[in-house]
């Protein structure tokens, strides 16, 4: 008997950044989706409480700028074109201190 070598699992959502720490208004925090995914057909939904820009909430690798000091949570939600989700919040992944 035979079976396949391959079964797509279901998603799994991480994130990275360029810079956990904002010194001025003007970085911009690029952000890169990692999850483990089948990437064809995939959809991303990214959340960024407190952000003052962003480029786009559902591109895979959005740019973001922060206007004020704080500690932001950054949120993904990423769908495979099975339409199976995974969602995670990444606690205090952008740093912006009140002096840097």
């Amino acid at each position: 008997m035979e079976s396949p070598l391959y079964s797509q699992g279901a998603p799994i959502a991480q994130a990275m950044c360029n810079r956990e720490v904002v010194g001025c208004e003007k970085d911009t925090v690029e952000f890169y989706d990692y999850s483990i995914l089948n990437y064809n057909g995939a959809t991303w939904q990214w959340n960024f409480p407190g952000a003052s820009w962003v480029s786009s909430t559902t591109a895979k690798n959005p740019k973001v700028l922060y206007a004020a000091p704080g500690i932001y949570n950054v949120s993904l939600t990423v769908t495979d074109s099975n339409g199976v989700s995974d969602s995670k919040t990444f606690v205090g992944m952008v740093q912006f201190p009140s002096s840097y």
